[in-house]
């Protein structure tokens, strides 16, 4: 790989471990490799760092430089802090911090992400994050006894929105809802011209169905994940009928909260009434034509969003209808690898 660098986004799921490897040469950012693994709740307990290893050896990438996340162990909370230069604002952000933050100062890892800065007012509005030291900590040694070499730790939320802006530079100048449904959280935001308005973490996502399934049936979380994947297991069509009527109960649920949630945009945030497009993906996003359900409900337009929308993939290199099935999941993995190259 002389001459091209090498960029590699680990992000580590409730269910699926999910990897993209891109490369840089010149201006060109092309896929290099992508791989997904299910983990248990009783691997993270053995050794996931093992597995992390073996992973990395099976895709042939070693002593590359990965970006991962910290998943959903953090709390972001967008501030206005007054400051003349962004010099002084690293120290009034350390100062002011603990004021914004329920979590005692010293317990914390601190950063913040610049959205704008208000000439006139001398005023930065920026994303204050903060996470557990222990958490992070834990996440250190994890990759350190895998032998990986991390060089940042990301917010999931904001690798999904550098995804979709490399992607997408057209409508990242629009205002567009930005939904993703991952196995036990989801996040729904308002993006309007290269700023996140607003959004929030759900309490919803892909194990809600599953459970559904397994306490329909009466059967075990493993096999409902079966059904979940569209595997035979011998249903009845009345059972089948039944699953179905109450899956599609539970996605209802999901639908009337993001119908509150776009309620409140619309009366708090201007560009919310422009918006006429919802990026959809995660991992669930296919499930009970959830695309049609979210376009009548919010009355938009709604794509599945491609994490390789604009990148180059070589022909010969990957199985297309592979890349087809995985990539509504890989959007928060190429956002990561895509922060080591630009």
């Amino acid at each position: 790989m002389f001459g091209k660098k090498i960029s590699v986004g680990l992000d580590l799921g409730d269910r699926w471990i999910k990897l993209v490897a891109l490369t840089k040469s010149g201006s060109s950012i092309s896929l290099f490799r992508v791989g997904r693994f299910l983990v248990s709740n009783q691997d993270k307990k053995d050794d996931l760092a093992g597995k992390l290893k073996l992973f990395f050896q099976t895709m042939d990438l070693k002593r590359v430089k990965v970006i991962s996340s910290v998943g959903q162990s953090v709390i972001i909370k967008r501030v206005t802090f007054q400051a003349g230069d962004e010099e002084e604002l690293g120290e009034v952000v350390s100062q002011q911090a603990k004021e914004h933050i329920p979590f005692d100062i010293q317990d914390i890892i601190l950063d913040y992400h610049i959205i704008s800065k208000i000439e006139d007012k001398k005023e930065f509005e920026v994303y204050l994050v903060a996470c557990k030291k222990e958490y992070i900590n834990a996440r250190v040694k994890l990759f350190e006894k895998a032998g990986l070499n991390i060089t940042c730790l990301d917010v999931d939320v904001f690798a999904f929105v550098n995804a979709f802006e490399f992607n997408y530079p057209r409508e990242s100048k629009k205002a567009v809802y930005l939904l993703d449904i991952g196995e036990k959280r989801s996040f729904f935001g308002l993006y309007y011209r290269g700023d996140l308005i607003a959004f929030r973490d759900l309490d919803f996502g892909g194990s809600k169905l599953t459970g559904v399934i397994a306490s329909t049936l009466n059967i075990s979380f493993e096999e409902a994940e079966q059904v979940k994947m569209n595997k035979d297991i011998g249903l009845s069509l009345e059972q089948e009928k039944d699953v179905l009527q109450r899956l599609e109960s539970e996605v209802q649920s999901w639908v009337l909260e993001l119908k509150k949630m776009v309620s409140f945009y619309k009366t708090t945030y201007p560009p919310a009434k422009d918006v006429s497009t919802l990026f959809l993906a995660g991992g669930c996003s296919f499930a009970l034509s959830q695309k049609d359900l979210f376009a009548d409900a919010f009355d938009v337009s709604v794509e599945y969003l491609d994490p390789w929308f604009n990148i180059k993939k070589e022909v010969k290199s990957f199985d297309y209808s592979y890349l087809k099935a995985v990539k509504t999941q890989m959007v928060t993995a190429t956002g990561l690898a895509l922060r080591g190259l630009i």
